[in-house]
Formats: structure tokens, sequence, C-alpha cells
């Protein structure tokens, strides 16, 4: 018994394929308006788990959202990260100094996370290669918070009933208004 001719079992692939595929951000990045740059490879993780594969795209930001890089996937053949993947990016500003944030789509979960770390724009420099390439962290949360003299306070409400410092910072969320710098 036959279900599908030749002719439309190719459109009925094509067509149940669309659905398995991320719809990744469009992170478009202008290299003609900028005039100086900075390399960066970079290897992604969440708590010491390495993200990237080579469908992931890392993206830095400027203060007003524009879009001052984005990177392309490295399959390392050899050396110390041997099968991993790291992502190399040229980063773009007219001025030194400029300070620059990260985002990480991950296609294999279709999500955007905010990367912990920001950069501050160096004309020609060059962080990390594919044998030590510069570690970023996708959902870590970093605190700084500064103490004057005498008595100082500092409140986070928690929903939960395991108060340990990693926990009680995860809670912290900048879509829900929370400030994090």
């Amino acid at each position: 018994m036959k279900f599908f001719s030749r002719s439309i079992l190719p459109v009925i692939l094509f067509i149940s394929t669309q659905f398995l595929f991320a719809n990744p951000p469009n992170w478009q990045d202008d290299p003609g308006a900028y005039e100086f740059v900075a390399t960066m490879t970079a290897v992604v993780t969440d708590q010491d788990v390495q993200l990237s594969d080579a469908n992931d795209i890392l993206a830095a930001f400027d203060g007003d959202g524009n879009v001052r890089g984005t990177s392309f996937a490295l399959d390392v053949t050899f050396g110390p990260y041997a099968g991993i993947v790291v992502h190399e990016i040229t980063l773009r500003s007219n001025d030194a100094g400029d300070h620059m944030t990260f985002k990480f789509y991950d296609a294999s979960e279709d999500a955007v996370f905010d990367i912990s770390e920001g950069y501050t724009f160096t004309n020609n420099e060059v962080m990390g290669n594919v044998n030590a390439p510069h570690e970023i962290s996708a959902g870590a949360v970093t605190l700084a918070i500064d103490f004057g003299e005498g008595w100082n306070w500092f409140s986070i409400n928690v929903i939960g009933e395991d108060m340990s410092l990693g926990t009680v910072l995860s809670s912290l969320s900048s879509s829900d208004g929370d400030f994090i710098k």
C-alpha cells in the first residue's frame, strides 16, 4: 500500500522540518559604521557547563542597543579545547572606552541569554584564542556592592526554602525590574 507519491514526499518533509528549527534573533552587524576593531575568541558557559554549538550566536551591543559585532563558531580540533565550539567575534567602535554588553543565542533552547561580563573597548585588543578562549558566563549573576563607613543595609526578598547565596542571587532578574549592573 502506498500512502504518498514520490513527488509529494519532499514537500511534506520540507514543511515538517520547518518546525524543528529555531528562530534566531535578527542581530545585524554593520562593519562599515565603525572605525576601530578588537577581537575576542570566547567559550560560553553556564555554571561551568559549555553551551556553545555551531548554530549559537554571541553578539555585542552598545548602551543604545546597537549591534557592535556578531560571532561565528569555530569547531576546535586540537589542543586543550579540542571538540569544543568557541565563538570568534569582531568588536567594533569609534571610541576607546566604549562599554559593551553581550547576549548569547542558544539555538538548542531557542533562547537568548544575557552575559554577565561586559567589555570596555580597546582598539586592536585580542582577547582569547582557540587554545585559551576568554570565558564568559550566560545566565550567571555577578554582584558588587560598595559599602560606606558606618551602618549599611542590604535586602533581597526571596521566595523559597533554599536560602543559599546561589539561590538568592539567581532570583534577581532585570526583566522583573531588579537593578542589576
